[in-house]
């Protein structure tokens, strides 16, 4: 698999260039805007809109923002309905989805990787051990940081903590 960043200049006169690190996320926005476009219908909506991110290092995808429709608007963000936000970890096993986040709409600003809404969301380990619910946040999809605002309520499975006993 060829990346970018490992595209170099074989001219014996030239020296070896990399790519400029600036150039990557550029590419990125441009190319996930032709995407948005490709998956639009004559009504202006795309369905089921998917922004990966990926691992620059390891091309592995990090998090993805998902949704069943995106319209853009006038601002340039894009509403999204049906929001879905899942992040991956991998193992020897592959990858496997770690987290997932929730809620019926989110306006997501794809020039800074941001999702966000002020309306009810969820967001729950997949192992079902933690669920966290609120209203309003704010998904910064280039860290993986999410930010609940309102009304924040933590659920832990009781099965989930473990007692450790005190050793002398």
């Amino acid at each position: 698999m060829i990346r970018l960043n490992d595209i170099q200049s074989v001219s014996a006169n030239k020296p070896r260039r990399r790519w400029p690190k600036i150039l990557l996320p550029g590419i990125v926005i441009v190319l996930s805007a032709t995407l948005l476009r490709s998956q639009l219908s004559p009504d202006g909506v795309a369905r089921d809109f998917k922004f990966p991110d990926y691992d620059r290092k390891t091309n592995r995808i990090l998090s993805v923002i998902m949704g069943a429709q995106a319209k853009q608007q006038p601002d340039g963000r894009i509403a999204i309905t049906s929001l879905r936000i899942e992040t991956y970890e991998y193992s020897d096993a592959g990858r496997m989805t770690n987290f997932i986040v929730q809620a019926p709409s989110c306006v997501v600003d794809m020039q800074k990787r941001i999702a966000s809404s002020a309306g009810i969301m969820e967001a729950q380990k997949t192992d079902g051990l933690f669920t966290i619910t609120g209203t309003g946040f704010e998904w910064r999809q280039k860290d993986s940081h999410l930010i609940i605002s309102n009304d924040v309520r933590t659920t832990v499975r009781r099965d989930s903590v473990v007692l450790r006993k005190k050793t002398p």
